[in-house]
This record gives structure tokens, C-alpha cells and sequence, in this order.
């Protein structure tokens, strides 16, 4: 009988040491006595949010999904084959590893799992690591009526509660874990979600789709092309650094707005559907300039500087005028295209409309498209001979540079030196730049001005050169656009009246106007012959009869009086200002002219 002890303690021994080994292995015996209950505060899962590669879903309407990572953009598989939103698809990760637990349910004590939401209203979860190994996997139930708190919360005001968060169920999938329901925190980053987590599963997991137009960040851009039927604009840079600015490349070789290019950048980037639908739900003409509305183009800067092939995004014409969104299907090559159709929201306040696509909105809106970080030095001159050099120089008292001016003649005055030489006004320096580099001029008129004489630029009223940092020089004439006058008188000696254009022009067709009718009355008449009437173009008159009388009447170009003012630009009247660009930092000679507000 010796035998039965000896058996007994050989299967004793046995089973210990396979328990040691399975602990061994798995580093605890759940598969076995089942998982204790985890505590409050512990979070169900630990693991890296970098390191998921795919996750499947079994959604509550019984859609199956499956997204994957590949070559750093999250793709939707299942139920389509599209790109997948990352900013959904990070939510659910990051959701995923932080499921904090504030109660805990034994899952005996539960009679009714549908009261929970974990029947048919359930929906599944399964994140797996690059390799395939899977990461977690839960059970995703109704809503609770408590509330969690994030414990990294760190609030600026402490005399604030923290902000709190909707609960819901959890009860892990795994066999060895099903023993227990667990409350966790809804915890939701507002950058990449602003619902609840189950309003992210609606609609047949729509929400997965990505519904921006273009995937990438416009922010890493280097190329975007804006392209009509008549048109084509295209700004470029040549490196991602903050000192390679965006300049337009097409049509004209122009400075950009920085302010402007912002918008543009962030449009793009924040440009998505209302819906994304799938091809065969709307067909569509081929992209042929005549079916189209434009594109827009981007591509990208690479690691190695060069520029990635073009993402282009095609708009189509609005079904109806009556329609509050316009197809757009994505063009990743010539011979590849998005198997999607995205209905972008279109009229006044969205975000398509507020993304500028012309020139004359893109283009740097000031008077010398330049910084002030970019002078070294500025020199100014007048029809009149006079100049005002103004230079950076060391202050030794200030142990700083600051802005000197040398203001005198082009010739010097009869003692050999200039009028002044020494510290510039500071507040006229400020007005001067603002009016140079800040302010924004009126308006364009030409980009290849042939005729200077047109505005002026022919006899200029003011001259700068800016000598840039760079060893560069930008140079500038500004001349005064003349502002045709008009005149009439009685033919037998009347007094010359100036007269609207309207009524210039109406008496040269023959027709009434008011205004004619003050000249043509008898009392207007001088009791001297008249002069200087060649000031008013009436030396060499358009003869007209109005009501059986005869008027004489002129046109006159004329400038108006402008008061210079040492450094500082100041042209009081209500004229335009044209500006010509001769700058060298251009490769091409170019004629820029432009409208400048008459307070600079």
C-alpha cells in the first residue's frame, strides 16, 4: 500500500511544478483560477499607444472594421478601402489605454448583460501590436449616470473644480478576464474629439472614414497650386526652416502674405466633407477642364528636400443652385485616385470660401513687400534734389544701433556739409516703416506696366533704395497718378466753372445735365477777357450748344500740391500714388504698380 503515498506525492509534485512553469511563462495563473478584480484607479490595460499597428471592431449594427498602419497613414480596410481618419482612429487608441477604472461589477451578480449595453447593443474592440499580438481587448457597454476625474488634470485655478467626464462599461473579452465588469472614465482629448466615444461608431463606423480633403498636413507643403480654366497660380518654398518664406511662382514671381498664407495653409489643413460617399454613389464626368470648377494642388517636402508627387483635389460645379455642398474626388497620381467622393460644404462663412485663390489676396500687400529685420540701410529723395540717408549705426552711449539720418541736397549747401547728421527722430522713423513694410496699399493696378508715364513713374516724386542685410538692394520710385479736371464757360467771356465728369461728357453727346445748365445762365459772365485759361483747357475748347447757347468746355490733367516732410512720407490729398518695383531680388526685370493709401 506503500504505493498510493508515493503516487499521491508524485502527482503533488507534478502539478506544482507545472504551475511554476505556467507562472513562468505567463507570469501569473489567471488562465487557470481566473484574474482577480482589478482595483479603482488602475487602469484594465497597460500598454504603448505608439505601438498599435491594426485594430478590428465588431460595431453594434454589426459592421466589422478593420484599420491598419501603413507607411504611417492609418487605412481603412473594412468596411472600405480608404484612408482612415487619424484623429478617430487616436481617440480610440487613446481611449483604449485609459480606461481607468471607477467601480468594479462581478459579472455573477449581473443577470441581464443587455441592461449593461453588452448584448446587442455591445460593441467590440481589439487593438493588436505591429507584430500581430494583441493589445486589448474589451466589450464596449452603455453609459452610466457617474462621472469621472482625470488625475493628471492640472487646473491653473485651483479654486476650480476639475472638469469631469461621462462613465460607461467595459468588460474585457479575454476568457481569463470575463468574471468582471468594470466602470471607466470616458476621458476625451477636445483636439482630437469632442463626443463621446460610442458617437464615434454611428452610422456604420462613417465616422472611421477620413472626411478631410487633403490626409497629409498642408503644413509640410513646399508646392500648392491653385488652377482654373483661365488661370493658375502657384506659390512655392524651399525648405520646411521659418527663414524660407512662401513666395508666388506663377503667374509673376511675387512676395507673399504671411498672413495671408496662414490662411491658406489652415484652410487646407481644416478643408473636409460633410459626407464621404462611395464612388458608385454619384457619378461623376471625367475631370476635364469644362466639368470642372479648379484644383488644388500640394505636394509636400520630403526628407530629403525634394518634393513628393502632387495630391491634387478636383471640385466639381454644385448638383443645383440650391445645393449647400460640392463634389471633390482626390487625385494621388495621374493613374490613382481616392475611392471616395467627399461633399465639401460650399458658400458664404465655410471654410473653401474663406481660402484665398488669387493673386492680387495671396500677394504681400505692402508697399515694399519687405521686413523691417531685413534693412541695413534706406535713402529717400524728392523731385526737389533733397535726400535723407538713414543708416544703422553703433550708439557708444547706448552700447546699441540705432537709426542715424544725413538729410541735405544732392549737391551740398554752400558750406560743404549737410543739413543735418546725427540721431534720426525715432517717431518719424516709426512712421516711415509702417508706411514702407507694414501698412497695406490700396489696391494693384498693372503687373507688366509698360508705359511709366501712365502713373507718373515718368517724372517720380519720391525715390528709395533699401540696401537689404543680404547685400541686397530693392529699389522704389513712387510717382503721383494725374486726376483729370473739367471746366466749362459761356463762349462770349463767361466765367470758367469747374464741372463733374458727368456733365463734361454729357455735354460732349449733346444731352442735358444740371450742371450745364448753371454755366449756360447769363449772369456768369466776367467783365475783364479772361486768362489762364490754358490751366483749364478752355485755350483750345470742345465747342457745344446747350439750350441755344454756346459752351466751351476743357479737360485738364492736374496734380494737386503735396507738402513733403523730411523722412517721413506724408502726401495730403486725396489722390492715388503709384509705386514701381525695380527691385534686384527679382530674376526678372518686372514692373509693379500699385494703388498707396494717401496718409503714407
Amino acid at each position: 500500500m506503500r504505493i498510493l503515498p508515493t503516487l499521491f506525492i508524485t502527482l503533488i509534485t507534478a502539478g506544482l511544478g507545472f504551475l511554476a512553469v505556467m507562472h513562468q511563462l505567463n507570469g501569473n495563473l489567471h488562465f487557470i483560477f481566473g484574474a482577480p478584480p482589478l482595483k479603482h484607479g488602475e487602469t484594465i490595460y497597460q500598454f504603448d499607444p505608439t505601438n498599435v499597428g491594426s485594430i478590428h471592431i465588431l460595431n453594434n449594427d454589426g459592421t466589422r472594421g478593420k484599420i491598419v498602419k501603413a507607411g504611417g497613414s492609418w487605412l481603412i480596410k473594412e468596411p472600405w478601402d480608404d484612408y482612415a481618419d487619424a484623429r478617430t482612429v487616436r481617440s480610440l487608441i487613446d481611449f483604449s489605454a485609459r480606461l481607468q477604472i471607477e467601480d468594479v461589477i462581478k459579472r455573477e451578480d449581473v443577470e441581464n448583460l443587455s441592461e449593461y449595453g453588452l448584448k446587442k447593443d455591445k460593441i467590440e474592440i481589439e487593438l493588436f501590436d505591429k507584430q500581430g499580438n494583441s493589445l486589448c481587448h474589451f466589450k464596449m457597454g452603455r453609459y452610466t449616470s457617474w462621472r469621472g476625474f482625470d488625475p493628471n488634470y492640472k487646473s491653473e485655478d485651483p479654486t476650480k473644480p476639475p472638469p469631469s467626464f461621462p462613465t460607461l462599461i467595459i468588460q474585457p473579452a479575454k476568457e481569463n478576464q470575463e468574471a468582471y465588469l468594470y466602470v471607466c472614465s470616458d476621458f476625451a482629448n477636445p483636439n482630437l474629439r469632442t463626443v463621446k466615444m460610442r458617437d464615434l461608431f454611428s452610422n456604420g463606423l462613417r465616422l472611421f472614414r477620413d472626411h478631410r480633403v487633403f490626409y497629409n498636413s498642408p503644413a509640410f507643403a513646399g508646392e500648392i497650386t491653385f488652377r482654373e480654366k483661365n488661370s493658375e497660380i502657384t506659390i512655392k518654398r524651399k525648405a520646411l526652416s521659418k527663414t524660407d518664406e512662401w513666395a508666388i511662382a506663377k503667374p509673376y514671381e511675387l512676395a507673399c502674405s504671411p498672413e495671408t498664407i496662414n490662411k491658406i495653409i489652415g484652410g487646407l489643413a481644416a478643408l473636409q466633407a460633410n459626407a464621404v460617399l462611395d464612388e458608385s454613389a454619384l457619378a461623376l464626368p471625367d475631370p476635364l477642364p469644362d466639368n470642372i470648377n479648379f484644383t488644388i494642388s500640394v505636394r509636400y517636402i520630403l526628407p530629403d528636400g525634394s518634393l513628393s508627387r502632387p495630391i491634387t483635389a478636383i471640385f466639381y460645379p454644385p448638383e443645383n443652385d440650391q445645393a449647400s455642398t460640392i463634389p471633390v474626388i482626390t487625385l494621388e497620381a495621374p493613374d490613382k485616385k481616392r475611392s471616395a467622393i467627399l461633399l465639401v460644404p460650399k458658400g458664404p462663412g465655410t471654410v473653401l470660401d474663406n481660402i484665398p485663390r488669387s493673386v492680387n489676396l495671396i500677394r504681400s500687400r505692402t508697399m515694399t513687400s519687405l521686413q523691417v529685420s531685413q534693412v541695413e540701410s534706406v535713402k529717400i529723395g524728392d523731385f526737389t534734389g533733397r535726400e535723407a540717408d538713414l543708416t544703422l549705426e553703433m550708439n557708444p552711449h547706448e552700447r546699441a544701433r540705432r537709426w542715424y539720418a544725413r538729410v541735405g541736397h544732392d549737391e551740398l549747401s554752400t558750406s560743404g556739409r549737410p543739413d543735418y547728421d546725427g540721431p534720426a527722430n525715432i517717431f518719424q522713423i516709426n512712421e516711415l516703416f509702417k508706411a514702407l513694410f507694414k501698412s497695406e496699399v490700396r489696391g494693384f493696378t498693372n503687373d507688366a506696366s509698360t508705359d511709366p508715364s501712365e502713373y507718373g513713374l515718368d517724372q517720380p516724386i519720391r525715390k528709395i533704395s533699401i540696401n537689404l542685410k543680404d547685400g541686397k538692394l530693392a529699389n522704389f520710385v513712387v510717382g503721383e497718378k494725374l486726376r483729370p479736371q473739367y471746366f466749362a464757360r459761356r463762349s462770349n467771356n463767361g466765367r470758367p466753372l469747374e464741372i463733374s465728369e458727368e456733365a463734361y461728357k454729357a455735354g460732349v453727346k449733346g444731352e442735358k445735365n444740371p450742371e450745364l445748365q448753371i454755366v449756360a445762365r447769363p449772369g456768369n459772365t466776367l467783365t475783364a477777357p479772361a486768362t489762364g485759361l490754358e490751366l483749364l483747357g478752355l485755350d483750345k475748347p470742345k465747342i457745344i450748344k446747350f439750350n441755344d447757347v454756346t459752351l466751351h468746355l476743357g479737360k485738364m490733367a492736374k496734380r494737386t500740391r503735396l507738402t513733403f516732410m523730411i523722412i517721413r512720407l506724408a502726401f495730403f490729398d486725396l489722390n492715388q500714388f503709384k509705386a514701381i518695383d525695380r527691385t534686384q531680388r527679382c530674376p526678372h526685370s518686372r514692373t509693379i504698380t500699385m494703388s498707396i493709401d494717401n496718409r503714407h
